[in-house]
């Protein structure tokens, strides 16, 4: 008879440790579902961060704390926001574009072989990238390469180096690149140009 009791006993024992587990399970499944349901509709998926001192972006679907960044890019409406902290409402928020009328981008990845080349145009980009900014406050080079690189879903490693070979409003030709150029970038009238 003792027998029975310890059997009943660790047989229902089981069942609620099963049926515990089961249930917690599928709540954290549920509980998953929704954060990403909710994520996706919120643009969550789509909008980076990027925070100044790092070499890449982070998606905001991926952050559960609070993390200061300078500049926010939203990838599904092709958006560059800065997202700096202002104190007082003495601030101006201006939309703008470049003024540069053609942009191809050239990684040169260092090799033991000598360095590899790769040509990226992206006027097409460009064309429908806005910048929306405050007090006149420019993203850098490397802020721009970023937002392409989210954009065309391309990474790259962080010793290459990156050369912007734009052609300006004045159809001149020139080079900048992301270490010696990289806040080169200033804002008139609603347009971004480079002062190099």
């Amino acid at each position: 008879m003792s027998y029975l009791k310890t059997y009943f006993f660790v047989t229902c024992l089981t069942l609620w440790v099963t049926t515990k587990e089961a249930y917690s399970s599928l709540s954290r499944k549920f509980k998953k579902f929704y954060e990403y349901f909710s994520s996706y509709f919120n643009d969550k998926h789509a909008t980076w961060l990027i925070i100044p001192y790092h070499t890449l972006p982070i998606c905001l679907m991926n952050v559960s704390n609070t993390i200061t960044s300078s500049w926010v890019y939203n990838a599904y409406h092709n958006m560059l926001l800065y997202n700096e902290h202002i104190d007082n409402n003495d601030y101006t928020e201006t939309i703008c574009k470049f003024s540069w009328l053609s942009v191809k981008l050239v990684i040169i990845t260092p090799n033991d072989d000598g360095d590899q080349r790769a040509e990226y145009d992206i006027d097409s980009f460009l064309h429908n990238f806005r910048i929306s900014t405050v007090n006149l406050e420019c993203p850098t080079l490397h802020t721009i390469f970023l937002a392409w690189c989210i954009h065309t879903k391309q990474w790259f490693h962080v010793v290459d180096k990156v050369q912007f070979h734009i052609i300006d409003y004045m159809g001149e030709e020139r080079i900048l690149s992301t270490d010696n150029h990289n806040h080169c970038l200033t804002l008139k009238e609603n347009k971004i140009y480079d002062i190099r």
